[in-house]
């Protein structure tokens, strides 16, 4: 595992497990960027969720631009070349995680994906999930990766929920059931969650 911060980040962190590992994700991190700061084209590995927290962003997938408001989020399949064209009002903070393909547990067919990329405003519900990811990652000893594993999972859970709502139905801190998803995996980190599980407990279909 490699935790690193580029020096023109203003904070946060970035994280990459070992290839050919088990870990849940491949990719993972939280960023405080300044205006004007780019990505060059890139690609994932697996699917890439993106969660805007503060600021706005500006991204480009082929001849395609999208803006990225405030608790907006995006969504895009491995292997499709995108850039971050910069930060559009100051400062930005974000999260983002590259999951690795058997997190996902099949349930790929199910992503609300019907073009290169997927993205929307009013995605507060990931935004506690994805807090909960960052301190998994940061742990030490032996839970790390099974609390990662519910974490991402449970993001995964909730796109899906945001996929199949208008996005003025999510106008709260986060989603109910992320929320009580959340509070199961926090009060039960020594359970092994999967998916299905969450999914059932929280009133969420899978």
């Amino acid at each position: 595992m490699r935790f690193y911060r580029t020096n023109d980040q203003v904070a946060g962190f970035n994280f990459m497990a070992e290839p050919g590992g088990t870990f849940p994700v491949v990719e993972a991190g939280e960023t405080w960027i300044p205006a004007g700061w780019k990505l060059g084209w890139h690609t994932n590995a697996g699917w890439e969720l993106f969660y805007q927290d503060t600021g706005r962003t500006t991204w480009q997938v082929g001849r395609v631009v999208f803006e990225v408001p405030e608790r907006g989020c995006y969504l895009i399949p491995p292997g499709i070349k995108h850039r971050l064209v910069g930060a559009t009002e100051g400062a930005a903070h974000f999260y983002y995680v590259v999951f690795e393909a058997a997190t996902l547990g099949g349930i790929e067919t199910e992503l609300p994906v019907g073009r290169p990329v997927f993205h929307r405003g009013q995605a507060h519900a990931l935004e506690l999930p994805f807090a909960g990811l960052m301190r998994s990652i940061a742990l030490a000893g032996r839970m790390r990766e099974t609390t990662t594993r519910a974490y991402a999972e449970c993001l995964a859970a909730t796109v899906i929920e945001i996929g199949g709502q208008k996005p003025t139905d999510l106008s709260g801190f986060g989603h109910p059931a992320a929320l009580h998803a959340r509070d199961l995996i926090e009060n039960n980190l020594s359970h092994p969650w999967r998916l299905d599980e969450l999914a059932r407990l929280s009133g969420v279909s899978k």
